[in-house]
């Protein structure tokens, strides 16, 4: 077939996932988000590490739903073992925005 592509493997499982992840973050079911999120486990780690989804996951670090924030944080955390040079500094962001709320909201006074 001439102009064909010839994907590798490992070449398609990272398109796939990059689209899955894409329809995944968009989606208008926060519990169609969630459990796909969650199902991101060690085997999809070296794709998801990719800047492009890391990026889609910086993205969802927004969600409307408190617990798909915290199911991206959680995994952007694993991931982190993968490519720490582009999800560290994300996520130290992310830790001082938490902690200036925190110390804003005036919970710690009550504590």
């Amino acid at each position: 077939m001439v102009g064909a592509r010839v994907y590798s493997p490992h070449t398609m499982m990272t398109d796939v996932l990059t689209k899955l992840l894409a329809v995944v973050v968009a989606d208008p079911l926060a519990e169609i988000r969630l459990a796909t999120l969650r199902e991101f486990n060690t085997d999809f780690h070296k794709q998801l590490a990719l800047s492009e989804n890391i990026q889609m996951l910086f993205l969802a670090v927004n969600d409307p739903s408190h617990d798909v924030r915290e199911v991206v944080l959680e995994l952007l955390g694993h991931l982190s073992d993968e490519n720490p040079a582009y999800i560290l500094p994300f996520l130290r962001e992310q830790l001082s925005h938490i902690l200036h709320q925190f110390e804003h909201s005036g919970i710690g006074e009550q504590l």
